[in-house]
Parts: C-alpha cells; structure tokens; sequence
C-alpha cells in the first residue's frame, strides 16, 4: 500500500467518524427540541438554530455576544487557535446551563464539556425533563397577572377573581386551552406545548 493510499484510507476514516458524530448531535437536538416543546424542525434552519439552542437554556444574549464576536475575528482573520480561546468561555457557559434546564448537576455539565456527543444523546435519550423555570434567571414577578381556574386572566393585584370571585391562590396559574393547569413561571404549556398566550 503506498504512501497516498494510507492517507487517503485515514482521511476518509476521519471524515466518516465525523459524519456520524454530525447526524447523532442532530438527532440528539431534534429531541431535545422536541422535550422542550420548540419543534424539532427548527434544528434545520441553519443560524436560528444556534439561537435556539441558547434559549433553550436561557442565554439568548450571549449568543448575541458571541455571534458578533465571530464576526469580528473573522474581519480580521483570526488565527483558528484565538477563536478557539473565545469561544471556550461561552461553551463552557452553555453546556453548564444545558445539564441544568434539563435537571442534571455539574458533573454531566462538565461531561457535556468534554464528551459533548455522548452526553447530548444521554441527555436527550434518557429520561430528563426540560425545567423551563431553570432556563429563566430568577426576578421576582410581583406584577404578573394571575389566571383562575375558570379561565379568566386578572391582574396581579386583585386578590379575587374578577368573573367568578374565586380567591387568587398562593402560586399563580394559568390555564391552557387544553385545560391543563400551569404556573406562572412556564411560558408554554407543560401538558401539550402550547404558547401561554
């Protein structure tokens, strides 16, 4: 076997490998989309994607930041070591805050780290649950309407309800339409994924 045919062999070798770690980390995101209730198609669309990963863990401005950084350093030709040393910060951010939204600790956020594709498929193939309120920073939400159980949306300071005079209970709710009963901290609905309004 020459020279040029042990190359060609390897080089193939390496492009097939990563072939396969490319289709496993999109299977694992379509289902981890779909976990979160974000629609898995959205994983398709190139960029959006990327926006989509870092709101499903709550860091949709430091995207922003990272993206504008990209282009930056490509403007001036950054070497592929410097954009390396950027972008670890941010990865290390965001595979922290993904074991986190899906209830897993820092030790599966530092093997996201590490071992991104065989702890994404973990992650997405196990048996965790997306936590939207993890994906939230915590603020205090003292104006936040509060929705009855008779479906009716009143405002944070009225103490009963304003249609069927119900007391406002001690969590907030909001009821879907398909009459699953949520909290206030959930945006979409945990039942059926529907927008809360």
């Amino acid at each position: 076997m020459s020279i040029l045919e042990d190359a060609y062999g390897r080089d193939m070798l390496i492009k097939t490998i990563s072939l396969l770690v490319g289709i496993c980390n999109l299977i694992a995101w379509c289902k981890l989309f779909s976990k979160a209730y974000m629609g898995w198609y959205k994983m398709l669309i190139p960029i959006y994607r990327n926006f989509c990963q870092y709101k499903l863990v709550g860091l949709e401005v430091v995207f922003v930041v990272e993206l504008l950084l990209g282009i930056v350093l490509s403007i001036f030709q950054a070497s592929s070591l410097i954009i390396f040393l950027v972008s670890l910060p941010f990865h290390i951010l965001f595979c922290l805050r993904l074991a986190k939204v899906f209830g897993k600790g820092w030790g599966f956020g530092i093997g996201l780290i590490v071992l991104h594709p065989v702890f994404l498929m973990i992650l997405a193939f196990g048996g965790a649950e997306y936590d939207e309120k993890a994906a939230q920073f915590q603020t205090t939400h003292t104006n936040e309407p509060w929705t009855c159980t008779c479906g009716t949306l009143n405002k944070a300071s009225q103490g009963k309800c304003t249609s069927c005079g119900a007391e406002k209970p001690s969590t907030s709710i909001w009821v879907c339409a398909c009459g699953h009963m949520n909290t206030a901290g959930y945006a979409h609905c945990t039942r059926c994924g529907a927008d809360r309004f």
